[in-house]
């Protein structure tokens, strides 16, 4: 949380207000983004949310953490899917990029080259990269 985060907090009466955009519903793509806004008042600590009678169950917590789990999984699976995806074909859209590099750069640049145009070869989207990289 930034102090401007925590200035708003104070002058809000502690309710935090956040912002985001609704760009797909019911597996839909909407022709375009809503905004939206919405604050909720975050608990100070356990005394507070019991008080309130918040506190989860038993079984709520166990499905929480199970949930956790589950996610942790995907992603460490995910993670090794793709990983051995650009092992196995070595095409930049399956490698983490690290875009503090220069070849991290070189590669989401022929990454956004390849969505954009998925009729090029690699070979294409690389040499056309090199070239922009060489300009700058």
């Amino acid at each position: 949380m930034t102090m401007a985060d925590v200035a708003e907090v104070v002058a809000n009466d502690g309710a935090q207000t956040f912002k985001g955009k609704v760009e797909s519903f019911q597996g839909e793509k909407l022709p375009y983004a809503l905004d939206y806004e919405a604050s909720y008042t975050p608990f100070g600590d356990e005394a507070a949310i019991r008080k309130a009678d918040k506190w989860p169950t038993i079984s709520e917590i166990v499905t929480f953490v199970n949930a956790q789990e589950k996610a942790n999984a995907r992603a460490t699976a995910i993670a090794k899917r793709l990983a051995d995806e650009y092992k196995a074909t070595n095409n930049p859209i399956f490698k983490k990029l690290d875009a503090s590099t220069e070849d991290g750069q070189r590669m989401q640049l022929i990454k956004t080259l390849m969505k954009a145009h998925p009729k090029w070869e690699r070979d294409k989207a690389e040499k056309m990269a090199d070239t922009m990289m060489a300009a700058e």
